[in-house]
């Protein structure tokens, strides 16, 4: 059988030493036996769906509707996507719309709200439904969101729940109007006729809603 003279040389007892890999490679390896390694393909991420237009109509409608009322009664503050909610260092969240209270301004960031804020609005799609009313409902619960409405216009759902004395929520059903009425925040309330119709109200009937709310107080 043929030796490779390569394999020879290594195994000559003269060397004195036996030969390193490092130094195999530097002073005797012919560059054309080095296989290249391949090159690392970044990760692939999937973006998230894009909102229907149903689904930001509806969320555009309650933020306006929401930060009407609260600079009108001069109660605190709204924020809307991609503000953060930081219940905890590894517990954030983006929800769709935010209520803070003055009372909890010494929390507030430009970028987010170190803990629970007052309310939380969550629109719902086919693909956050399981999130929110599963993962977010305890984790909000938990850490003492007062208030966390659910609003589901693919099934024409609304649902309240109030943090109760026993860190619970409980659910609060509409009146006989159809109307909503929050406890966090007196006197605001949201009509679910409206709210389903396929053109929501403008701008200037946001306003006269809101007039409305204000001076049932």
């Amino acid at each position: 059988m043929a030796i490779n003279p390569l394999l020879r040389e290594l195994q000559q007892p003269d060397r004195g030493e036996q030969m390193s890999f490092e130094q195999w490679m530097s002073e005797e390896n012919p560059q054309d036996l080095l296989v290249e390694a391949p090159e690392k393909q970044p990760p692939v991420v999937k973006a998230p769906s894009p909102a229907t237009g149903q689904h930001q109509d509806v969320r555009l409608y309650l933020t306006l509707l929401l930060k009407t009322f609260v600079e009108m009664t001069d109660a605190g503050l709204v924020r809307d996507l991609p503000y953060e909610v930081r219940l905890t260092d590894s517990i954030v969240y983006c929800p769709d719309i935010v209520f803070v209270s003055n009372s909890s301004f010494d929390r507030v960031y430009d970028a987010y709200i170190e803990g629970p804020p007052d309310i939380i609005f969550e629109v719902l799609s086919t693909e956050s439904t399981a999130i929110d009313r599963g993962e977010k409902f305890v984790a909000y619960e938990a850490y003492g969101v007062r208030e966390y409405w659910l609003i589901d216009p693919i099934r024409e759902l609304a649902d309240l729940y109030h943090l109760g004395p026993d860190g619970h929520y409980d659910e609060f059903r509409p009146d006989i109007a159809g109307r909503l009425r929050s406890r966090a925040l007196r006197g605001f309330t949201l009509d679910l006729d409206l709210l389903w119709k396929r053109v929501l109200p403008t701008t200037a009937d946001v306003v006269k809603m809101v007039e409305d709310m204000v001076a049932q107080r």
